[in-house]
């Protein structure tokens, strides 16, 4: 094997290295597959579609009835803080 020189072998490496990157990443091997165009996403069907919107309802419903009951103490307003203490005195 005859011997290179630093600068040959940095040569190669860097050829190498372009050889590689263009084989790889550059998608000439993509199997027909375009990745420039949108995907096609088809429309979901009613089996996804109506339970998905009744349990979103629900969540809603859920955090609005929440907040109705515990609005201050969702807001950092908490009752215990801020009433008078049981021993009489006050703060």
């Amino acid at each position: 094997k005859p011997k290179m020189s630093l600068r040959q072998l940095v040569a190669r490496s860097a050829t190498e290295a372009r050889f590689v990157q263009r084989r790889f990443a550059s998608g000439h091997h993509s199997h027909g597959v375009d990745y420039n165009t949108p995907a096609h996403l088809e429309p979901p069907s009613k089996w996804y579609s109506v339970p998905g919107t009744l349990l979103g309802a629900l969540m809603w419903s859920w955090i609005f009835w929440r907040a109705k009951h515990d609005l201050p103490a969702m807001l950092g307003q908490h009752p215990w803080e801020h009433g008078h203490g049981h021993d009489g005195g006050h703060h």
